[in-house]
């Protein structure tokens, strides 16, 4: 279950929430599918639907906890949140830079 906060991003195929992951106890970035339906409310609550997965970590691929569907969202996954620069604007201040 997650507890949805901000949208703190949005492509062509997806949103990305602030949410707190019930389960973990922590805050993750819940990608959402963007298929026509509306945003889910802040503070909405939605199930996970999906295996929780820690197989795999490394210090450079970002750790997927959950896949699925959520109260009728297509959710890519919830992930960790991390804080830092999209890589839009880190490659414009790298290209300023060469």
């Amino acid at each position: 279950m997650y507890r949805i906060g901000p949208c703190i991003g949005e492509g062509g195929m997806a949103r990305i929430y602030q949410a707190e992951h019930a389960g973990l106890r922590r805050q993750v970035a819940l990608k959402v599918l963007l298929d026509g339906q509306p945003a889910p409310p802040r503070g909405a609550h939605a199930s996970s639907g999906g295996p929780q997965s820690r197989r795999h970590q490394d210090p450079n691929v970002v750790n997927i906890f959950d896949v699925g569907r959520a109260r009728g969202y297509g959710v890519l996954g919830s992930m960790e949140l991390l804080a830092g620069t999209d890589l839009e604007k880190a490659a414009r201040v790298a290209g300023r830079a060469g």
